[in-house]
């Protein structure tokens, strides 16, 4: 059932108050495409687990301190429950990157791909800059970040496309329009060939 879902959501420790990071760890591990977010009722609580939420492939976290902090937390479920993951093409990446350093990083940017691209956000959450996220990417053959959030994007609009229009599905994305959708998979389409053809002359 839960493999199924959109979005789960967790507390920073499970019900015997232990502290949930095992539990967590087994979630992404099992369920690599499923967006998985982390709540807490305070920023002290809150604050000193970030990096290691991160690192985990918690996808954010949200400190639930006002009614504000609620409609946060539900506009970004609501956002990723329209956009149900590419859960066959995730899971493929998961296994391909699996002893790859850099592999928290290149799925949340992957598996984020339904929401408008935001640096600062990314950057912020994995506590560096946005020069080092590329050049450790660049060191771990993984391309930069714009381009696996754009891959991520085109996976959920492909993942969505059985769903109806394409106009819909644009929308859903947080895109004007089905024009904007398409040619923003052909960039992607465009650049992996292009990579491809880069690292092997024969294809």
């Amino acid at each position: 059932m839960l493999s199924r879902a959109s979005a789960i959501l967790a507390g920073t420790r499970v019900s015997g108050g232990e502290p949930a990071m095992q539990r967590l760890v087994a979630l992404r591990r099992r369920m690599p495409h499923v967006g998985l977010y982390v709540v807490a009722r305070s920023t002290r609580e809150l604050e000193p687990l970030l990096a290691q939420l991160a690192g985990l492939g918690v996808d954010d976290a949200f400190c639930l301190e006002s009614d504000t902090d609620w409609k946060h937390l539900e506009r970004e479920v609501r956002r990723r429950v329209q956009a149900p993951p590419p859960e066959e093409a995730l899971r493929a990446l998961w296994k391909e990157w699996e002893a790859n350093a850099q592999r928290a990083v290149a799925m949340h940017l992957v598996r984020n791909g339904f929401r408008p691209m935001n640096a600062e956000r990314a950057v912020a959450w994995f506590a560096m800059n946005e020069k080092t996220m590329r050049e450790h990417l660049s060191s771990a053959g993984i391309p930069s970040p714009g381009l696996l959030h754009r891959f991520g994007l085109a996976l959920h609009g492909s993942a969505l496309g059985s769903w109806g229009a394409m106009e819909r599905v644009a929308r859903r994305l947080g895109l004007s329009s089905a024009k904007e959708l398409q040619a923003k998979r052909r960039r992607v389409e465009n650049r992996l060939r292009s990579s491809i053809a880069h690292t092997d002359p024969a294809v």
